[in-house]
């Protein structure tokens, strides 16, 4: 479950970054971290597929959602994956950038 200083810091974020009041704010997170784990999820299954293409789109999204809630360490390794991933870097070692990414949102996606 997600730890009241983790969503305290997502909603300061939301409420600052589009100006919406708390109630609704309070509203949303849930469907943001509910959205947050099946992009996860489809980056996961784009690194099993190992399509590069697939992958650094998946990355893309995921970064993008990242971003809306303030997880800019987590977005950076999203972007570390869609880089890999968009150039075909052949050797790139996604599942652990993957992991890494895992954990750092395994507070948020409890």
């Amino acid at each position: 479950m997600i730890s009241q200083l983790n969503k305290e810091q997502i909603k300061n974020h939301i409420q600052r970054q589009f100006g919406l009041p708390e109630e609704q704010v309070e509203e949303m997170i849930p469907i943001f971290l509910a959205t947050l784990a099946e992009h996860l999820k489809n980056l996961e299954q784009k690194v099993d597929s190992g399509n590069y293409l697939e992958i650094g789109a998946a990355a893309h999204t995921i970064k993008g959602a990242l971003l809306n809630l303030g997880l800019s360490e987590s977005a950076k390794l999203a972007l570390s994956i869609e880089q890999k991933g968009k150039s075909a870097e052949s050797g790139a070692d996604f599942r652990t950038i993957l992991d890494a990414l895992r954990s750092q949102l395994d507070d948020y996606l409890e």
